[in-house]
């Protein structure tokens, strides 16, 4: 195992946790109910754009140097949910929003590339003339 795959490991570990953190904190706090009318599939639309995100970023050119940030970047769904619950107090679509983060960061396991390892006997073809 490389290096670099433990640190993303590492990484990935922790910001899972913070994620099952902020849910841990929503059902601690308690908010004092608001009555504000607000429409709840706008963020849930924001959160799933989010949460597919860094899986689209493999795709298009510019965004390939940003791919081992896709964690972070799926983590905005769970900070989304926890400013919603403060904002309109709504504990349902905060655990929406983190249960899509979630999901979606549990997907982003990091996976060793197999495409760079090479067999043992592996021998390079001969140039061509």
């Amino acid at each position: 195992m490389t290096q670099e795959r433990k640190i993303g490991i590492i990484v990935w570990f922790a910001i899972l946790m913070s994620v099952v953190l902020y849910a841990v904190i929503i059902s601690l706090i308690k908010v004092e109910p608001k009555e504000i009318a607000f429409n709840k599939n706008i963020f849930l639309v924001l959160g799933g754009i989010f949460a597919i995100l860094p899986y689209l970023m493999k795709y298009f050119k510019p965004l390939q140097i940003a791919v081992p940030f896709g964690v972070v970047i799926a983590e905005i769904p769970a900070i989304l949910g926890l400013a919603v619950y403060f904002a309109f107090s709504d504990k349902s679509l905060a655990y929406r929003l983190i249960a899509i983060s979630f999901v979606s960061i549990l997907f982003l396991f990091p996976a060793e590339n197999k495409s760079e390892k090479k067999p043992d006997d592996f021998q390079n073809p001969p140039p061509i003339e």
